[in-house]
């Protein structure tokens, strides 16, 4: 009996021991998990620190460079050196004078310590002004070229670059840079040449007693390097690759290749800057030093909490393991309920762990979603990341976003088990199971709860778009049906990629507001598709859109109401966009268009006029507008109510642009100008349609009226005494043979005969 108890001691404690250590091993996995995202950010840190450094170092370079080029470019406009460009040997000899103002000008330019000569070799006379010593003529050219190293026809190729800027190394290190000099018609008349002192230019730019590399290189020469290494180490900054870790002699660089020169490449020069690696990476020793401490610590810790809670949770079991080995069964039954108490709490306090584990996972990957999608997380590295351990996402894979608002009704939802009195759980896991069973069992997906909206992320391609609308019309339908539940969704377009993350989320944000803000009691579910009728065309011409709204308000003033179909027509069909992005800007624009029309109506409006209006609702049914499809149905009925109404209003009476007319001919008869063509201009109708209708409804014609107007002002004005001249200015007529032609027509008797009649009557009434 005591040799069985002892074999059944031994694999209960290996047992007990075994399951802590498994949990701490679970915990140090996920503490490894951490350290390896904080080595892998922190090597990124380092290596943009080094790349920072390097670049700084190339930025000092080049902007001495860049002010030495500056002041050539200054010199290259200098009117004494323009002056001397267009001279001969023999001109340039005879003006001493201008040419010591010009070489006292070139010694002004040597403000740097970067340069240490200029040159000018101006082209008609085949000379060189040094700033130094004195001018080289064409026959002391030879000269020149033994000074400088040269022979007549290398000096040819240093010159005879193309293009405005060029550079030369010379064997001996010297370095020139070349700018042309044109005239004002733009031909080369010479070339100003700087020497460079690259010893001045880079000595305060090394650092670390020169154990970073720095090397400068033209073309395929090397001409600078910081260290007294071979050739072959300074072919390196020959390469294209403008980051790199290289092996230089048996150590590490990193090493950074950037173009110098204005314009980043205007003279071929290269600039290559290297740092050690092990002085770049010594911080990242450290870290791997302090994590192997911490790791020693926490096995040795991990062993001895292991141990000692076995030992606790095994004493009930070695307790009654003594008393049957002692066979007295006293109070057997306490030790052994006791047991099992403390086995079921030990059961409850690790289901509890593994809970509140769990959901602190789910917390941490909801707030780094959260702050992905605000943009408070930019980091397209981290982004990738998260996706692929919380949404199993993969930064090649294409994917859907949607979100999910259900109205506050969880009352309406089956209450059982855990969720009883965690209504936000209940919402949750009830919503989680439904898209198991309809949409995550063929597209691999997930969702979270943000803040009042679900984020629904699923692994899917644009061509199955459809197919995931149609399963959430599914969802949608479900809750509406059985649950009795509103379910607002909006479905977003196909990624291929996360670097615009956040703004397709703001995107869906706004849209699922804006439907939320404008649904009714008895459209309180929808799925708002973002994807349908994508298109990649641009909104509409304006130019294009103003003239047809032009012609639809023409056409509804002068009655022409087929015409106005016609042209109703012509805009949904070419000037609406049919791009969702561009939603908004066709509400604007038929909001306008609407409001135009009523405007335009309501100087002619009376009661049933503006009971119309207020019956059409016009400002409240485009507000609640959500797709293309839904803008262009509510517009055409708004039209087409507004068609209708004019042209029953015009059968039952008068047009009402007739009375604006007559008022603006009462208003503006005596005007010289004012005739039928420039009425139908003001108006925008046409001449026949004019006369016509302004005929019917008055009963004369245009013309009549004016004329009759006019005569009557004449008559008014010889009454008074006026003259026949002066009356026919005065009534809108340019001459008196215009008037007595009318005032014959329509008095009867010419303007004379009347005025005297007039005065005869005044002579009688007087005696």
């Amino acid at each position: 009996m005591k040799k069985i108890l002892y074999n059944i001691r031994k694999p209960v404690f290996r047992s007990i021991l075994l399951s802590y250590a498994m949990v701490c091993i679970i915990m140090f996995v996920i503490a490894g998990i951490g350290y390896a995202n904080s080595y892998h950010a922190l090597r990124r840190m380092t290596v943009k620190y080094g790349q920072q450094q390097a670049y700084t170092v190339v930025e000092q370079i080049n902007s001495r460079l860049a002010s030495t080029m500056k002041m050539m470019q200054v010199l290259s406009q200098n009117a004494i050196l323009l002056e001397f460009a267009g001279y001969t040997d023999k001109e340039i000899s005879s003006n001493t004078t201008r040419m010591l103002a010009l070489q006292a000008e070139f010694s002004d330019s040597l403000i740097t310590d970067t340069c240490s000569d200029l040159f000018m070799w101006f082209e008609k006379s085949q000379s060189v002004t040094c700033v130094n010593t004195h001018r080289f003529n064409n026959s002391l050219m030879p000269v020149f070229y033994k000074e400088n190293g040269l022979t007549a026809e290398e000096f040819r190729k240093v010159i005879g670059f193309k293009g405005m800027w060029g550079s030369h190394v010379f064997p001996d290190g010297r370095v020139w840079i070349m700018q042309s000099v044109y005239d004002e018609k733009f031909k080369r008349t010479g070339v100003l040449m700087a020497v460079m002192n690259f010893e001045k230019i880079l000595k305060p730019v090394l650092h670390r007693d020169g154990e970073d590399l720095l090397i400068l290189s033209s073309e395929d020469t090397v001409f600078y390097l910081s260290r007294n290494l071979s050739e072959e180490a300074g072919q390196l900054a020959l390469q294209e690759s403008e980051s790199r870790i290289v092996e230089v002699e048996g150590r590490k660089y990193l090493l950074i290749t950037r173009f110098l020169g204005e314009r980043g490449g205007k003279l071929g020069w290269k600039c290559s800057v290297g740092i050690p690696e092990e002085t770049l990476y010594g911080g990242i020793k450290i870290f791997w030093y302090t994590f192997c401490l911490e790791l020693a610590g926490a096995v040795v810790l991990m062993m001895i909490l292991s141990v000692w809670q076995t030992k606790k949770t095994y004493a009930p079991v070695k307790q009654l393991m003594e008393i049957l080995y002692s066979g007295n069964c006293e109070g057997f039954k306490e030790t052994y309920e006791s047991l099992i108490q403390k086995l079921k709490a030990l059961k409850e306090e690790h289901a509890a762990l593994a809970e509140k584990e769990q959901q602190s996972f789910q917390r941490d990957y909801a707030e780094k979603i959260r702050y992905i999608l605000i943009g408070k997380i930019d980091d397209l590295t981290v982004t990738e990341s998260v996706m692929k351990d919380w949404a199993g996402i993969e930064p090649g894979d294409s994917w859907v976003m949607a979100l999910i608002y259900m109205h506050d009704e969880t009352d309406k939802l089956p209450y059982y088990g855990q969720y009883t009195d965690n209504a936000a759980a209940l919402r949750s896991f009830v919503l989680k199971n439904v898209l198991d069973e309809l949409l995550f069992c063929d597209y691999p997906g997930t969702v979270t709860l943000i803040e009042d909206t679900y984020i629904l992320f699923v692994k899917a391609s644009s061509e199955e778009l459809a197919a995931i609308t149609e399963r959430l019309e599914k969802m949608r339908a479900f809750y509406q049906n059985a649950l009795c539940t509103g379910t607002s969704v909006v479905v977003g377009y196909s990624q291929d990629g996360f670097t615009d993350i956040a703004v397709e989320f703001q995107l869906l944000w706004d849209e699922l507001r804006n439907a939320i803000f404008w649904m009714t009691e008895s459209e309180n579910s929808f799925v708002l598709r973002l994807w349908e009728a994508e298109c990649t065309e641009e909104p509409v011409d304006l130019g294009a859109s103003i003239e047809a709204n032009r012609r639809l308000l023409n056409c509804l003033e002068t009655g022409d109401y087929k015409a106005a179909y016609e042209t109703l027509d012509y805009i949904f069909r070419e000037t609406v966009p049919k791009n969702r992005a561009y939603l908004k800007y066709g509400i604007y624009r038929m909001y306008g268009l609407v409001s135009t029309l009523s405007l335009m109506f309501d100087v002619r409006s009376d009661m049933s006029d503006r009971q119309f209006w207020e019956r059409l609702n016009y400002e409240e049914r485009l507000y609640n507008v959500k797709s293309v499809q839904q803008l262009m149905t509510v517009s055409r009925e708004l039209f087409e109510t507004i068609i209708e109404y004019n042209a029953d209003r015009e059968r039952d009476g008068v047009p009402g642009w007739v009375s604006n007319v007559e008022k603006y001919i009462n208003d503006n008869y005596t005007d010289v100008n004012l005739s039928v063509a420039s009425l139908a201009d003001y108006f925008q109708l046409s001449v026949p349609h004019l006369s016509r209708t302004f005929k019917n409804t008055m009963g004369c014609g245009l013309l009549e009226y004016i004329q009759r107007l006019r005569v009557a002002k004449a008559r008014e004005l010889l009454d008074q005494g006026v003259s026949v001249s002066e009356a026919s200015r005065t009534a809108g007529y340019g001459e008196a043979k215009a008037l007595r032609r009318a005032f014959k027509r329509y008095e009867g008797i010419n303007p004379v005969e009347y005025r005297n009649c007039v005065r005869k009557g005044k002579g009688g009434a007087g005696h």
